[in-house]
């Protein structure tokens, strides 16, 4: 163990950044990791929450779902929640009060979580959010990020033309 941990602290001075993420890219493949658990492992080292898809697939509003799944599913406190999404602390709690008497769903193990860090950034919204990861992360058309959320076709497309034009590309 000790003969590990000083061969890590030897390559991490002697590579940069761009080598040591190649070498470790190339380990992860010849391990067989898919692009899930290499999002899960970096969030993890992030202390980063992995939010289910199927939670912005309920009847709620989307941020009543997200503050509810992470209050009563993820047992963090409200304060927690508003730190976590960079929001004001009051909007979380109207949120959870508004979505804590509905019903929120949860399919059980889903093939695709979006990281939590991803609401702090207020430039697109909540599902302009997941919308653009699903496409940009999981390469997912319209059609099939419309068939996990539950959404119609049109929906998706009208919130990934948005978050383009937000974007600027």
């Amino acid at each position: 163990v000790e003969q590990q941990k000083e061969l890590i602290e030897t390559l991490l001075v002697s590579l940069d950044s761009r080598s040591l993420l190649e070498n470790l890219f190339k380990k992860v493949k010849q391990e067989g990791m898919n692009v899930g658990e290499i999002i899960e492992l970096f969030q993890d080292v992030n202390h980063d929450i992995s939010i289910p898809l199927s939670v912005f697939s309920s009847n709620l509003h989307v941020m009543e779902a997200l503050c509810t799944y992470l209050i009563d599913v993820e047992q963090l406190s409200t304060r927690s929640v508003a730190k976590l999404l960079g929001r004001n602390i009051k909007t979380v709690w109207a949120s959870y009060q508004r979505g804590k008497g509905k019903q929120l769903s949860l399919a059980g193990h889903d093939k695709f979580t979006i990281p939590s860090s991803l609401f702090k950034n207020r430039s697109l919204s909540t599902m302009e959010h997941v919308v653009s990861y699903m496409r940009g992360t999981f390469n997912l058309t319209n059609t099939q990020i419309a068939l996990q959320l539950q959404k119609s076709p049109n929906s998706i497309a009208v919130l990934a033309k948005r978050a383009r034009t937000k974007h600027g590309s």
